[in-house]
């Protein structure tokens, strides 16, 4: 595996679907900032380069909209959850947060309308219809989540690519560690190809 990836180093980003990884193969690949001519092969987690690109469009202007940590947005399903009154009989409105956040990521992963869902089936589903809503609505005014994060860059993609361009001239990136792509990512994957991006 390392050989590939030092020839894909030369000249690709790499990203990986861990932060774990990603620090496993900066450790493990040479060392190219030593050499004049290359500099060290540059390797991230998905999501933090995803953030680093959005931070870049805050900071530049091209955006207003904040992206919430993923402590902050925990934070946001709790107190929905615990000032709601349908969660009065909740024996732990915590773990019920987490999992609404949970399904909330997969929803947008898998690029799922919540009101093209038939949540009517059961009581649970319900009621996560029913804090969602909720949840975006309380969102609504420019704040938005890590989940949501590839779409909010794919309404911004032209300004993204000047950002992209700047700093990964090469145009070539791969992927590693991933045992699936995600509809999002994929749809996103597609956007960067269609601007050039292998």
């Amino acid at each position: 595996m390392y050989r590939e990836l030092r020839k894909l180093a030369r000249n690709h980003l790499i990203l990986t679907a861990t932060r774990r990884l990603a620090l496993r193969l900066q450790q493990n690949l040479p060392d190219f900032s030593e050499s004049a001519v290359q500099a060290a092969p540059p390797i991230d987690a998905l999501q933090d380069w995803l953030v680093k690109g959005w931070e870049s469009l805050l900071v530049s202007g091209h955006t207003q909209d904040k992206l919430l940590s993923p402590l902050q947005e925990q934070g946001v399903w709790i107190s929905l959850v615990k000032e709601s009154p349908e969660s009065q009989n909740l024996i732990k409105p915590y773990h019920t947060a987490k999992m609404m956040m949970q399904t909330w990521k997969l929803l947008k992963q898998w690029r799922l309308d919540i009101d093209e869902i038939d949540w009517s089936r059961n009581e649970e589903g319900n009621l996560y219809a029913h804090f969602a809503k909720k949840f975006q609505e309380k969102l609504k005014s420019h704040f938005f989540t890590q989940a949501e994060l590839i779409d909010k860059l794919m309404q911004h993609l032209t300004s993204f690519i000047g950002y992209l361009s700047d700093h990964y001239p090469d145009k070539k990136m791969a992927l590693v560690g991933f045992d699936d792509i995600p509809p999002q990512l994929n749809h996103f994957l597609e956007g960067l190809k269609e601007q050039g991006w292998e």
